[in-house]
């Protein structure tokens, strides 16, 4: 199982704003996806390739249906006030 797997693909698919961590998923339509690691190494893997795809893909309701690496790269080039 690829470490893509702690996110539900229904959801990924969907990005329609709502979409909550898996551990905090509570609707009856929503999965936990489990992967089983095997060290250290793969744990530290498979939190770096969550940490992409949280900063990349996903759509936070609270910073306007947008994915937080395009509101960081917005505040960086907003100058000073």
């Amino acid at each position: 199982m690829s470490a893509r797997s702690f996110v539900a693909p229904e959801q990924e698919r969907q990005c329609t704003g709502q979409h909550r961590p898996p551990l905090l998923a509570g609707g009856p339509d929503e999965r936990l996806w489990v992967q089983h690691v095997t060290d250290v190494e793969d744990l530290q893997q498979a939190l770096r390739t969550f940490k992409e795809t949280y900063n990349q893909q996903w759509l936070i309701e609270r910073l306007g249906f947008r994915a937080p690496a395009v509101v960081r790269r917005t505040f960086a080039l907003t100058p000073a006030a």
